[in-house]
C-alpha cells in the first residue's frame, strides 16, 4: 500500500515500455468485497528505453472508497484488463530473450518494496563489491553514525551514495587515478521507507521530505598521508639497507 506520494495500491510488474494499454485493478478486500478501480502504469525510468521494461502499476484509490490505511496482504489481488479477447503473452520468455529488459530493475525495486517493513537500511551493491567503513567495525554502524552526525536530526538524510573504484587485477590494465564520477557505477545504502524508486548506480526517487548525501573521498582521505608515511620510512631503511636502497 502506498500512502507517501499517492494513495494507491503499488504493483510492480513488467511491459511495454511505450503504448501501454489501459489497465484497471480488481482489488477484494477482507470484507468480501471487490472493487475495480483506475490504475496508473509508470514505466521504472531506468528503462534505457528498451521494449520492455520494468513498470509500476498504481492502483489509484482516491474516489474508490478503499481507504489508505485499510489492511491489505494476501487478501488483495491485482488484476490487469486491457483486451480480455486476447491470449496471455508470457511476459517472462519476452524478457528472457530481450537483453537488458529491465526484469533486474523490477527485482531492485521489489526488494526495495518487499523490505520497507523490516529493514533498517538496505545496501544496493554487486555480489562481488563491498564496502569497508574506515573507522566503525560493522556497515550499519558507520550508516549510523554518518546519519545522527546532521543537526537538526530531522535533517539526517536517508541514502548515501558512495562512489565506486575497481582494483583490477592485470597489470597490463591501465589504472584510473581516482574513483568514478557520481551516478557512475556508485553504489549507495538507503532507508527502504524513505525511498520510492531505485535504480543500478542511485536513487531515482526520495520519498517527499527527504534527502541523499554524496559521500565524495571520506574513504579516500587517507590515501596522501599514507604515501608520505610510505617514503618517509623507505628513505629512512635506505639509509641503513644499501641493498634495499639499491632496489627502490
Amino acid at each position: 500500500m502506498e500512502r507517501r506520494t499517492v494513495a494507491a495500491v503499488r504493483v510492480i510488474a513488467a511491459t511495454r515500455t511505450h503504448g501501454t494499454e489501459p489497465v484497471v485493478c480488481r482489488i477484494w478486500l477482507t470484507d468480501n468485497r471487490t472493487v475495480t478501480v483506475k490504475a496508473r502504469v509508470k514505466p521504472i525510468r531506468e528503462n534505457w528505453n528498451m521494449k520492455y521494461s520494468a513498470t509500476y502499476v498504481l492502483c489509484l484509490l482516491r474516489g474508490s472508497g478503499v481507504k489508505p490505511q485499510e489492511t491489505v496482504g494476501a487478501s488483495v489481488a491485482v488484476v490487469a484488463a486491457a483486451t480480455p479477447n486476447r491470449p496471455p503473452t508470457n511476459l517472462l520468455t519476452v524478457l528472457d530473450t530481450e537483453p537488458g529488459s529491465g526484469i533486474d530493475f523490477a527485482a531492485f525495486n521489489d526488494c526495495l518494496y518487499r523490505s520497507m517493513s523490516s529493514a533498517g537500511w538496505l545496501l544496493v551493491i554487486d555480489v562481488d563489491e563491498i564496502v569497508v567503513p574506515r573507522r566503525e567495525r560493522t556497515l550499519i554502524a558507520l550508516l549510523t553514525a554518518m546519519r545522527a552526525a546532521y543537526n537538526p536530526s530531522a535533517k539526517a538524510p536517508s541514502a548515501f551514495l558512495f562512489r565506486n573504484t575497481f582494483f583490477y587485477m592485470h597489470w597490463e590494465t591501465r589504472r584510473w587515478a581516482s574513483p568514478h564520477a557520481i551516478k557512475n557505477r556508485s553504489k549507495y545504502a538507503l532507508r527502504p521507507r524513505d525511498a520510492v524508486e531505485l535504480g543500478n548506480h542511485f536513487l531515482w526517487e526520495m520519498a517527499p521530505g527527504v534527502s541523499c548525501v554524496v559521500v565524495d573521498r571520506t574513504a579516500h582521505r587517507w590515501a596522501e598521508e599514507l604515501m608520505q608515511r610510505i617514503t618517509a620510512e623507505k628513505t629512512s631503511i635506505s639509509k641503513t639497507c644499501p641493498i634495499y636502497s639499491h632496489n627502490l
